[in-house]
């Protein structure tokens, strides 16, 4: 008769033989469990499971070391920022700087060039299309030639004769005051005369009155044959002025006779 004290080893042997192969409902078995309180690995078949407590410490220097490597890279990239911002502040002084000179240092525009020559010489035509009252002048050498008209749309042309071109006045020309008068509608053909009375006059110039002798000086005028004093005409020595009412168109010229 087996003692019982036997049966209870043989049935601790065969839990113990047993217990390590047997695995629960929910997927652990008694040697994972076993694990939980060791820091040791036990093999169940051919998975080794790590002992939890190294994952944590792992994961934890995993973390760690993630964490240190994303600091490196922030401060390489505020490095980097830095090193940009203190280019970019060299290049606005830089460019500030020369601005600055180029606004300050430099020299002022050089003069404009002199004008050469003489001045322009005068006129050697007016013309103008006139009111009744209007007037046109020429300015000459020793004088200034004026017309005055007292009709509507009448184009009056003043314009310089060289005194070769028609015979010797009866007396000398008093400087270069012979001029040509001629008139015509605005826009229209010429005319031979004016249509009604104007009035010519000539200013001259203090050196011809002193060369010459006022109370002598005349209007006269070239009518294709001869000279001839033009009538209704005024000298006035104290103005330097001599004037004539007219009707005729042509040569005139200012004589001492």
């Amino acid at each position: 008769m087996v003692q019982p004290r036997y049966l209870i080893v043989a049935l601790l042997l065969l839990v113990l033989t047993v217990a390590p192969s047997y695995v629960m409902p929910n997927g652990l078995g008694w040697a994972y469990a076993e694990t939980l309180h060791g820091p040791r690995a036990v093999a169940t078949g051919s998975v080794q499971s790590a002992s939890p407590v190294d994952e944590r410490t792992v994961a934890t220097s995993n973390e760690n070391e993630q964490k240190d490597k994303e600091n490196r890279k922030d401060h390489g990239n505020n490095a980097n920022d830095n090193n940009e911002n203190e280019n970019n502040n060299n290049g606005n002084q830089n460019t500030n700087g020369n601005s600055n000179d180029d606004d300050g240092g430099g020299s002022p525009p050089p003069p404009p060039p002199p004008r050469n020559g003489p001045p322009p010489p005068p006129a050697n035509q007016a013309s103008a299309c006139l009111s009744n009252g209007g007037s046109v002048s020429l300015g000459l050498s020793d004088g200034t030639v004026t017309m005055k008209v007292f009709q509507d749309n009448l184009n009056v042309d003043l314009s310089r004769v060289d005194p070769g071109s028609v015979a010797a006045t009866p007396g000398g020309i008093v400087g270069d005051l012979i001029f040509r008068v001629g008139a015509s509608s605005c826009g229209g053909s010429g005319m031979g005369s004016l249509p009604g009375e104007g009035n010519l006059g000539v200013a001259y110039r203090n050196r011809v009155a002193d060369a010459g002798n006022e109370s002598k000086f005349t209007l006269m005028f070239w009518d294709g044959q001869k000279w001839a004093a033009t009538p209704k005409q005024a000298v006035d020595p104290g103005a330097n002025y001599i004037s004539a009412t007219i009707s005729a168109l042509g040569v005139y010229a200012v004589v001492q006779q």
